[in-house]
């Protein structure tokens, strides 16, 4: 079953991320407005340049380059004027009449790089301007510069991060889910149940700590040093997210492999789970209500998908007809929680129900509904047609068939969200 797994993670992550247009990648929030603004002439020379932003954005990692006439280059510490963190400011050094081009490069809070540039001018001199980058709009404009998630020298391109996301988002659900069922059972599952939580423990930290590594490093753009990495990490707001799930999926497989305490690995491993609910598009938007929704919603996924491969890893038991019961009814009460977190969650991002003719973001937000939806058909099917015969000479077969299915489904559907993940809500 896990090699079955593992191939629905690489076609559908990849078919997803594939689909997905390359540029939009990098635009998770824009640049509303600059002081001096995109254009202008100022009368005055400008001591210090302000970029207000649509979202909120980070002050790690922000870059602000100022090019001017003759080759003259100003790097610029970016600060935080106040509290406002939507605004960065750079001090500005004494500049002459002339024009000037200002670079800029942040992070937003949803953890994705953007950059841009525009021109201005001092005292009616305009000068001989520095050329703009390549990818960069006309003067005047705010445009994306092709900085973004997936930097050159990162990785080859957005599928294997999404792929690494949807391999630790998978292994971290099931075996907090996984984990909870078996300690409901006297014998603590079936062989076949602890040896699929073992490789769950393994794996879930060795792809959070890879995908925090590959992403941090990407973000960042020019962090090829451990401590940078680490101090990216530790100081964006996905990135303290991510270092969360990291440490405490690494305490999950301690408490499992080496202390054997699955009550603890079990507590250990729904904390994980709620940290990863802290990164990502929830960090950007309404924090106060998406963060709690997001957590909320992942947990109950958990539940759901630890439930299903529970009834795939316990088909041979003998209390097999009670824990699918049991399964059924944990399952139903999961449903109710991710389809009102999940509303909660989409009127939050977009402010909208989503139609199949709007953005990238909104046409997989309808597939991700639609995959959804065929969990349920699966889930009423099973307790209307297969749990009343699961005593029955075949019941425990066919419904083991059919929870395969249902699995392999709910597969696809983590992975479209992990692909949600790094898709722009805006167009």
């Amino acid at each position: 079953m896990l090699p079955a797994l593992v191939s629905v993670v690489v076609i559908v992550g990849g078919g997803a991320a594939a689909a997905a247009p390359t540029e939009p990648w990098t635009l998770h929030t824009t640049l509303e407005s600059s002081s001096p603004a995109a254009g202008d002439t100022v009368p005055v020379p400008p001591t210090e340049v302000t970029l207000a932003f649509g979202g909120l954005v980070e002050v790690t990692g922000a870059a602000l380059t100022l090019l001017g006439s003759g080759g003259h280059m100003w790097t610029l510490r970016p600060t935080r004027p106040g509290a406002d963190q939507r605004v960065i400011t750079g001090a500005l050094p004494s500049l002459e009449p002339g024009g000037y081009r200002m670079e800029w490069r942040v992070i937003s809070a949803d953890g994705h790089a953007i950059a841009g540039d525009f021109v201005f001018y001092v005292g009616g001199g305009e000068g001989d301007l520095a050329a703009p980058p390549p990818s960069a709009a006309a003067d005047g404009d705010h445009a994306a510069t092709g900085h973004g998630d997936l930097p050159a020298g990162a990785i080859d391109g957005p599928v294997p991060l999404v792929i690494v996301r949807s391999g630790a988002n998978l292994a971290l659900l099931a075996l907090a889910g996984l984990l909870l069922f078996a300690s409901l059972e006297a014998s603590g599952g079936t062989p076949r149940t602890a040896a699929t939580m073992r490789v769950l423990a393994v794996a879930g930290p060795i792809m959070a700590a890879t995908y925090g590594w590959i992403w941090v490093g990407g973000v960042l753009g020019d962090a090829s040093s451990a401590a940078a990495r680490m101090e990216g990490l530790l100081s964006l707001t996905s990135g303290r997210a991510l270092a969360a799930e990291i440490v405490l999926a690494a305490l999950t497989a301690w408490a499992l492999l080496l202390a054997r305490r699955p009550g603890i690995a079990t507590a250990f491993a729904l904390l994980a789970v709620a940290a990863g609910g802290g990164a990502g598009h929830p960090a950007a938007y309404s924090r106060a209500v998406a963060v709690p929704a997001s957590i909320v919603h992942l947990l109950a996924a958990a539940l759901w998908i630890g439930g299903l491969l529970f009834l795939v890893t316990e088909r041979r038991s003998t209390g097999y007809p009670a824990s699918a019961r049991r399964v059924s009814q944990v399952a139903l009460a999961s449903v109710v929680v991710i389809a009102l977190t999940g509303v909660v969650q989409t009127f939050l991002i977009l402010g909208s129900v989503p139609w199949i003719t709007g953005t990238v973001y909104e046409q997989m937000v309808v597939a991700k509904i639609a995959g959804f939806l065929g969990l349920i058909a699966f889930a009423a099917y099973h307790r209307t047609r297969l749990l009343p015969i699961v005593d029955a000479q075949d019941g425990t077969a066919r419904l083991s068939t059919s929870v395969q299915r249902e699995l392999a489904l709910a597969v696809g559907v983590v992975v479209l969200a992990a692909v949600l993940s790094h898709v722009p809500p805006i167009p």
